[in-house]
C-alpha cells in the first residue's frame, strides 16, 4: 500500500514535513474503521471531511444558512491543521 502513496517533497527535500504529512495515512486508515488511528495521525482529517460535505452541499443548494457552517469548518481546519504542525516540528526540533 505505501507503494502507491505520494511522498511528501518537503520531507524529502528539506527534511522537515509539511502541514499536510499524514493526512494520506490517516485517510487509509479512516477507509479501514480505524477512527481513533486515524484521529492520532492526522487530526485535521475529520473537520476537512466535515468542511467538504458543507461546502459540496453549499455549492448544490445554494443556501446562506450553509455557508457559516463551511466558513467555520474551513477555519477550524486550517486552525487544528496548523495547530497539528506546529506540535509535529516542535517534536522534530525539541
Amino acid at each position: 500500500m505505501k507503494d502507491l502513496m505520494f511522498s511528501c517533497f518537503s520531507k524529502s527535500y528539506f527534511g522537515f514535513p509539511c502541514p499536510g504529512c499524514g493526512g494520506q495515512r490517516a485517510a487509509i486508515l479512516l477507509f479501514h474503521g480505524e477512527i481513533w488511528k486515524s484521529f492520532l495521525m492526522y487530526p485535521g482529517l475529520f473537520p476537512l471531511l466535515i468542511f467538504g460535505m458543507f461546502f459540496s452541499l453549499n455549492l448544490f443548494l445554494k443556501k446562506r444558512v450553509l455557508a457559516h457552517f463551511t466558513h467555520f469548518f474551513a477555519v477550524l481546519t486550517a486552525v487544528v491543521i496548523f495547530i497539528n504542525y506546529f506540535i509535529k516540528l516542535y517534536q522534530i526540533f525539541l
